[in-house]
């Protein structure tokens, strides 16, 4: 019973320091935009800067990137406490990550990216839009971290119980350190150069939470072509 107590004790610890950290995570986040955008707002009242439709863009940038974090957040919160809302329906989810892939194509072309597809059709019972969004924050991932010039290659793997989706990129590449941190929560490889592209740090770790919630799971490896590797299953029966 000692033993057992002691281990609960730890056990409680883990998780205030996982609290602790999560809220300090949370509230650098939420600083930078905030302290961008009241600055800008602040100039003008000041009149060191005028109403322009570039400077009420950039402001709108910083708005965005305060709804999308926040988004990110709360559907991260939903998933830790088992509630996010998914509806299951029969698709093929080949047909998602075609019609996602053909949306970036102008992100590919202007980060001069080499993709190359070739998946296999099949019948999941997946959410379409939950689905869609850890397909979107992969490509999202590859765009990010692939040097100008590299390659991006999508393909398929299935059997007769799993369905398989894997993206792999050419470097950048990651180290075990760094490979075993991808997931977590705010965690960025290199974080200057994407906050200046617009990463949360919340993709990698909220796709990991939607495909648990879907009933699948998303692992990350290193690639052949020298980046990463994300491997995304789903079983082709799912439990009643």
């Amino acid at each position: 019973l000692s033993n057992e107590l002691n281990r609960l004790a730890e056990i409680l610890d883990q998780h205030e320091t996982s609290r602790r950290q999560w809220v300090a995570d949370t509230s650098h986040e939420l600083k930078t935009p905030l302290a961008v955008l009241q600055a800008q707002i602040e100039a003008m009242q000041d009149g060191i800067r005028k109403a322009t439709p570039e400077h009420l863009g950039a402001m709108m940038r910083q708005v965005s990137s305060l709804k999308k974090l926040t988004q990110d957040l709360a559907d991260l919160a939903q998933a830790d406490a088992q509630q996010l809302k998914c509806y299951f329906n029969a698709i093929n989810p080949w047909d998602v990550v075609v019609q996602e892939i053909e949306n970036f194509k102008p992100k590919f072309e202007q980060a001069n990216l080499n993709v190359s597809v070739q998946g296999d059709a099949t019948v999941l019972q997946l959410d379409t839009d939950r689905f869609k969004q850890i397909v979107v924050n992969l490509l999202s991932n590859s765009i990010r971290y692939t040097e100008s010039g590299g390659q991006i290659q999508i393909h398929t793997e299935q059997s007769a119980t799993e369905w398989s989706l894997y993206v792999d990129d050419s470097p950048y590449g990651l180290t075990d350190e760094q490979l075993q941190h991808l997931g977590e929560r705010f965690y960025r490889v290199d974080d200057s150069r994407t906050r200046s592209t617009g990463g949360t740090g919340l993709g990698l770790a909220l796709s990991c939470k939607i495909a648990q919630a879907l009933g699948g799971r998303l692992r990350f490896e290193h690639s052949p072509l020298g980046g990463l590797r994300c491997k995304l299953t789903f079983p082709k029966q799912m439990k009643s």
